[in-house]
């Protein structure tokens, strides 16, 4: 059976089974949305991907993951350096946190903690978005 559509401005708004007056004989792949420029149908062109994630966008890294990411030895160094360290309050947030927030200050302060131990693209892979 022939299939047809209902063409308003250019574009099919709706595709039926058979004929009907007013309606344009048309494939069996025309969809509601295509085109029809009076002689040819053209599908809508695809939806651009979502753009990509803004690297200097703040983002969430899990405490897991950045123990993960070290080395037994980085890890040891690093806790002995975080037991050590005199901010107080990187202390309480590495302990108290499920997750690091990269635009806390304290993130910062962690940052410089793991340049100052690893050298700093160490620090940068350690610290890397997930």
């Amino acid at each position: 059976m022939t299939k047809s559509a209902k063409i308003e401005n250019g574009t099919v708004v709706q595709v039926i089974m058979g004929t009907l007056p007013g309606y344009v004989p048309c494939g069996d792949n025309v969809q509601i949305g295509w085109t029809y420029d009076g002689e040819t149908f053209a599908a809508p062109e695809p939806e651009p991907e979502s753009d990509p994630i803004d690297p200097n966008a703040p983002y969430r890294l899990y405490k897991s993951v950045f123990i993960e990411r070290m080395t037994p030895e980085e890890a040891e160094t690093f806790e002995a350096g975080l037991n050590a360290s005199d901010h107080a309050k990187l202390r309480l947030m590495y302990n108290a946190v499920e997750y690091f927030l990269s635009d806390d200050p304290l993130f910062a302060v962690l940052h410089w903690e793991l340049v100052t131990e690893f050298g700093e693209a160490r620090a940068d892979a350690l610290l890397a978005r997930d």
